[in-house]
């Protein structure tokens, strides 16, 4: 059992340092993502409306409209899906210490749950 249990340690300790960083990292990119429309927010209500205004007229322009759109596209999914990969990997951890089947029933349904979310 001595070489077994020295896998199953090691194993515990990599999935708790992935599981931390992970978490850490899509953490940021989330604060990262409603930083910059805040940001956006913050310039909008300074120019009275004006750049909110001309923002959504790029959106029109053939070229320009494109880029303007990904960014916005990509900042929503930037904030949604880092948010989901947090609540991810903190199911995962709860996962990991369910020890009765009435615990692994609600970690399903919660499973379940999440998987519904991220499909919106």
């Amino acid at each position: 059992m001595g070489l077994l249990g020295d896998i199953r340690n090691k194993a515990s300790s990599v999935g708790s340092f992935l599981s931390s960083t992970g978490k850490g990292a899509l953490k940021k990119i989330g604060e990262g993502a409603k930083s910059v429309k805040k940001l956006g927010g913050d310039i909008d209500a300074a120019t009275g409306g004006a750049a909110g205004a001309l923002w959504e007229a790029s959106k029109s322009a053939p070229v320009v409209g494109a880029v303007t759109r990904n960014v916005g596209k990509g900042l929503d999914m930037a904030e949604k899906y880092s948010d989901l990969g947090v609540k991810a990997i903190e199911l995962g951890e709860k996962a990991g210490k369910v020890r009765s089947l009435k615990g692994a029933g609600g970690v399903y349904k919660e499973a379940k749950g999440l998987y519904k979310a991220g499909r919106k």
